[in-house]
């Protein structure tokens, strides 16, 4: 989650910001149980959020 969240604050620093806004929404809504899902898990959560 950290290193997602850090690509929305490069994306930001590059001007891209609705790309990073949504990255951030993604995260912040994010309330599953990492450590259960995975890592590939994760990854396809927040996907479907975006």
């Amino acid at each position: 989650m950290a290193a997602v969240s850090s690509a929305a604050l490069m994306l930001e620093h590059l001007g891209e910001l609705d790309a990073a806004r949504r990255i951030a929404a993604a995260v912040a809504d994010f309330d599953d149980d990492v450590a259960a899902l995975g890592t590939n898990g994760v990854v396809k959560r927040l996907q479907e959020r975006l």
